[in-house]
């Protein structure tokens, strides 16, 4: 798998681990924490290893309450730790809401910027190789002050952004495609200091840009972006117009009658 010295062809998921054990043997703030983490490997193999090498102190099974992991982890975080929180599936996320729009952002703002809030929540969002649990959320955070809210699009941004996320000091949302979770590998520099910074978008050539695509899953309009070369979508046949409706016509009222008073029709007269 080695390329160079400073290369590896790695997938996304596992440039994301590569990431977090870099920055765990570097760093002894830096402990992992979620469900089934531990020696099962994580949902879609997404700790694997991690267990093996760090063991139960830094790797933490937490139980099913995304609420309760997500507190404990702001919690380790205002003390000086640099946790890791994994949500399994984004589907998941709105069971730690409290935690992650009215305390995780808002701490370091509401201390006169003395608390920090270094935390990282890892899950995995959109269609995956399964088909289960699509839903992606990651556009409703976009818009919550304090919070950073990241997606790589291919395995060389995905451990970069992984690395500027745990060194940050304020809380960062990370969410992975799970269309890319173990698509084609691709070289990957392993140098602990290539770390790609959260708050600059990435200009590429054109060029680049057509040969390399980067899917953005967005299960909840069934779209999928690809580049702007990308044919447009057929839009919907437009329907029908219905005529319009002629008003009906009123009887006129008689003079000196109200609106209610009724208007007599006349009878007719059989001839004699």
């Amino acid at each position: 798998m080695s390329l160079t010295t400073t290369g590896r062809a790695l997938s996304q998921t596992e440039a994301v681990v590569d990431a977090i054990a870099t920055e765990m043997r570097r760093d002894e703030r830096v402990f992992y924490i979620g469900q089934d983490v531990g020696p099962m490997g994580g949902s879609m193999l997404g700790t694997r290893g991690l267990f093996q090498e760090f063991g139960p102190r830094r790797i933490r099974e937490s139980p099913i309450s995304e609420a309760a992991t997500v507190g404990a982890a702001i919690g380790a975080a205002l003390f000086g730790q640099r946790p890791i929180v994994e949500i399994s599936f984004g589907e998941f996320i709105p069971a730690a809401m409290n935690q992650l729009i009215n305390q995780a952002p808002n701490l370091r703002y509401m201390t006169g910027g003395v608390a920090r809030v270094p935390v990282v929540i890892r899950t995995r969002v959109g269609d995956g190789p399964y088909g289960g649990h699509p839903q992606d959320y990651s556009a409703w955070f976009a818009h919550v002050p304090g919070l950073k809210v990241v997606m790589p699009g291919r395995p060389s941004d995905a451990r970069g952004l992984m690395l500027a996320a745990i060194r940050d000091d304020n809380p960062v949302l990370f969410f992975e495609p799970m269309a890319l979770a173990h698509a084609p590998r691709s070289t990957v520099s392993v140098d602990t200091a290539a770390s790609v910074p959260i708050e600059r978008s990435a200009r590429r050539p054109r060029t680049a840009r057509l040969r390399e695509i980067a899917w953005v899953d967005v299960m909840s309009f069934r779209a999928i972006i690809l580049t702007r070369s990308a044919p447009r979508c057929p839009q919907p046949a437009e329907r029908p117009k219905r005529p319009k409706k002629r008003p009906r016509r009123r009887a006129p009222s008689s003079a000196g009658m109200g609106s209610s008073a009724r208007i007599s029709r006349p009878s007719r007269i059989a001839a004699g």
